[in-house]
């Protein structure tokens, strides 16, 4: 029905994609900031040969936070669309029932 919501909804299953490839450049430029902080303690602990296990947790962590954020907007553009077309729906149902008696 509209366009901007086609548009919205390829635009998050897009992002969706690109965060479960665990593409950077999907990520919000705070999460980026955390990401390649915490990339870089763990780069740095594992040249010393150390475990970096809360770095590697906070990756993790930014990495499922992302996938649930893409993921709620995902549905929720959906909805609007579902909305959309069950209001076309009724719009339409409401005209063809009205006749000309």
């Amino acid at each position: 029905m509209s366009r901007k919501t086609d548009q919205a909804i390829a635009a998050a299953a897009n992002r969706l994609a690109r965060i479960q490839r665990r593409d950077s450049t999907a990520l919000s430029a705070g999460d980026q900031a955390k990401y390649f902080a915490a990339a870089t303690v763990s780069i740095g602990q594992g040249i010393r040969r150390r475990p970096s296990r809360m770095a590697d947790g906070a990756i993790e962590r930014i990495w499922a936070d992302a996938q649930a954020v893409a993921e709620a907007e995902l549905a929720a553009a959906r909805q609007v669309k579902a909305a959309e077309i069950a209001a076309e729906a009724a719009r339409r149902g409401e005209k063809k029932s009205k006749g000309w008696w």
